[in-house]
């Protein structure tokens, strides 16, 4: 549901995400970037980091991988909103996390975060959607999670010359 338009119900999460923290979730039909719906998310009391979650488990990951994941938000001046993701190791244990507060106000913004897997290891990703403080709404639409194989590239040559006592 990367575009927030299906709703078992309203208010509530969008299907697929869950909530996190106090927070109030509605599906918005005015404030939306495509689509006939975004996700609005306000926090119901000066919590930090309230909205939705979905995590997403993918295969045990390969080399050279670089996964992206983007979001557009919305936000009015003097509200905050973060793109947060967690990163779970096949036990379930939280091995890195990542944020971003992006700084624009009053406009649809992409805002994109990534990250290289662990190579050989499945790994859960936690997707997070909030915004921070007291009454803050922040909207949120068109959810994307890419994975773009990097091939790797050769910069130069290095020629080292080690010199121990007095042989090279």
């Amino acid at each position: 549901n990367p575009g927030f338009e299906t709703w078992t119900t309203s208010p509530g999460a969008p299907d697929s995400w869950t909530t996190t923290g106090n927070v109030t979730i509605t599906k918005e039909t005015t404030t939306k970037r495509t689509g006939s719906n975004s996700c609005k998310v306000v926090s119901t009391i000066a919590d930090v980091g309230v909205g939705i979650k979905q995590l997403i488990v993918h295969a045990p990951a390969a080399e050279n991988v670089l996964v992206t994941v983007q979001a557009y938000y919305y936000v009015a001046t003097g509200s905050t909103a973060v793109l947060a993701l967690v990163l779970y190791n096949e036990k379930g244990v939280a091995v890195a996390t990542a944020g971003v507060n992006p700084p624009v106000k009053d406009t649809w913004t992409a805002v994109p975060l990534t990250y290289t897997p662990a190579s050989g290891e499945s790994e859960h990703l936690e997707v997070r959607l909030l915004t921070y403080g007291n009454a803050q709404a922040a909207y949120w639409d068109d959810f994307t999670v890419t994975a773009t194989e990097v091939t790797p590239t050769t910069l130069g040559t290095i020629t080292c010359e080690v010199t121990y006592g007095g042989a090279k």
